[in-house]
This record gives structure tokens, sequence and C-alpha cells, in this order.
């Protein structure tokens, strides 16, 4: 009896501690309704004016050394020699994806790239790529000031408000040059269509800012950001990822960088090859000078002729001697 008593007043203190904490929830209610309320909308404000990072990715299929050994791979990877060497490979081949090198060509190849175009609106701002309706032209002749910032306020179809300095802001035309210490460029429409679309004086997208990248820094960014994995274990397809404001910059860059991987492959290769044929062409221009060194020496060998005469008359002479000889024999 005292030990079902013990329970039964356990189970009322339990009890009365959950109605007591229902009881300071519901007395609270209106707190969590604002949590949630709360969360509900930042979640709406982060997903509309937060700009959005996507992620793209491209396959590279990787040619290696093994790869045209077949016959040799089947007699030997039952000893894990050709999986070994295969692996070895795939990771050199990732290293060199990574490099920087390659993707301080890549982005050589990539102009546009070297100037950042951004819209700014009331809120947030958004990264224009392909997109800007103008388009710097950078004075490639002298040295121009990287990542400073240069404002834009387009007015109409034919000048712009331009603002570099807190303090100092003029009018320049589309098309007219601007030249200061730390910069040189020219700013001009992209497209006729861009244009005359700043003819509506209500057109709402009108103040921007640009920026010149340092392609150093550049490279960096890109080679640190960029993702490479392989599709399984035994295959030599990588996976290439890299994520960035803009898909269409993106895609641009792991073209190019799978274009200029590949290049430099058959660039190699044809080096190799040419290599090869320039020792093979070697070794039979030495053969032949050879050759003809031994050729000219058994010339001039033969052509003391003493040597070649002295020995025909003595076979001469050997079988007139053996004639002679045979006739004194002879019964007489």
């Amino acid at each position: 009896m005292e030990i079902n008593s013990l329970q039964n007043l356990q189970q009322d203190a339990s009890l009365e501690l959950v109605k007591k904490n229902l009881y300071k929830v519901l007395a609270n209610w209106y707190w969590f309704v604002l949590s949630i309320g709360l969360a509900m909308g930042y979640s709406w404000f982060k997903n509309k004016y937060t700009q959005p990072t996507y992620s793209v990715t491209t396959t590279l299929l990787i040619s290696t050394s093994a790869s045209n050994m077949a016959a040799v791979e089947n007699l030997i990877t039952e000893l894990g020699i050709f999986r070994r060497k295969q692996q070895t490979d795939i990771l050199n081949e990732i290293e060199i994806l990574k490099s920087y090198q390659l993707s301080y060509n890549a982005l050589s190849e990539l102009p546009e790239f070297m100037v950042s175009y951004v819209a700014v609106g009331d809120i947030m701002e958004t990264a224009l790529y392909k997109s800007s309706p103008f388009i710097v032209d950078v004075d490639s002749l002298r040295t121009n000031a990287t990542y400073k910032k240069v404002y834009i306020s387009i007015l109409n179809e034919d000048s712009y408000l331009l603002k570099i300095n807190d303090n100092e802001e003029k009018i320049v035309q589309f098309g007219e040059k601007h030249s200061d210490s730390d910069l040189a460029f020219t700013i001009r429409f992209n497209g006729e269509f861009n244009r005359l679309r700043y003819k509506n004086p209500s057109r709402q997208e009108r103040n921007f800012y640009f920026y010149l990248n340092d392609l150093h820094s550049l490279t960096n960014a890109y080679r640190n950001k960029i993702s490479i994995s392989l599709t399984n274990e035994r295959a030599r397809t990588l996976v290439l990822r890299s994520s960035g404001p803009s898909i269409q910059q993106e895609v641009d860059f792991l073209n190019k960088i799978s274009e200029v991987y590949i290049r430099t492959e058959l660039e190699e290769k044809n080096q190799m090859a040419e290599q090869a044929m320039d020792f093979i062409d070697t070794q039979i221009e030495s053969l032949m000078e050879t050759l003809e060194s031994e050729g000219k020496k058994l010339q001039d060998f033969r052509s003391e002729h003493f040597l070649l005469e002295v020995s025909e008359q003595g076979q001469e002479l050997y079988l007139r001697l053996k004639e002679i000889e045979k006739k004194r024999q002879r019964p007489k």
C-alpha cells in the first residue's frame, strides 16, 4: 500500500508540474506567436532581398596513360598495380585542374571577367554579368586602379552622372573618355536596345557601379572556390563544381577551364610526339652519317687497289703454279 501511495503522489506531482508549465505557456502565448511571425518574416525578407548563390557543375573525362593498355590492365588488375597507377594519375590531374597556372590561363581568355558590374537597388545590390546596360572600355595602355568602385547614374540615353570619390561628381556623355590619376575608361551603351530603353524617364534601374578586377587576385579566388571530385572510385570522370551569384558566369568559367585543360593536354601530347619524331630523325641522321662515313672508308680502302689486285694476282699465280706442278708430275 505504501508503494502504491508513493507512486500516486509522484504521478500527481508530475501532472501538477505539466499543468503549471502549460498555464505559463498559455499566459505568454503572444510571445510564441510573435517569435513565429518574426522567424517567418526574416525568412521571407532573406529570400526576397538576399542575392542567391548558384552552384554549377560540369564533368570531365580524364585520359590517363594507362587507358590505352586494356590488355595489360586485365593481366595486372588482380595485383592492384593498375588501380594504384590509375588513382595516382587521377590525383595528379586534379592537382593540375586546381593549379594557379590553369586558372590564370582560363581567366586570361575571359576578358568580360575583368570588369564587375553591379546594379544598386533601394534595398539590395545585384551583380550583373553580360546583362549590364552599359559596357566599360578600359584604356589598357596605362595602369588602372583595381577594386575601386565607380558609381554612375544613367540620366538619359545621352549622358550619365559619374561619381568616383565622395566629393567628385560630373556629367559625362556616353562615348566620352574619362581619365584621372587612377582610371582611364570610356562608357558606352550595351547595344542600341539598352540606349533606347533609357529614353523613357520612368525607367527605374538607373544606379550602378563597377570596378576593375586584378587578374592575380581573381585567379586565386576562382582556384580556391572550385571543387573537384570523382564520380566513383574506379571512374576516370571528374566533376568540377563552382558557385557564384551568376549562373552564366560560373558556366563560362567551368567551360573555359575545361577547354584550356583539354587544349593543354593536346599541346603536351603533340609536343611529346614532335620530340619523339625529332629524336627518331636525329637517330636516322646519325645512322646515315655513320653509314656514309664507313662507306667512304671502304671506298678509300678499295681505291688503293694494290691489296685487292695483289690478292687477285696471287690467286692467279697460285693456280698457274699448280698447273705447272701437275705438268711436271706427268710421266714423260
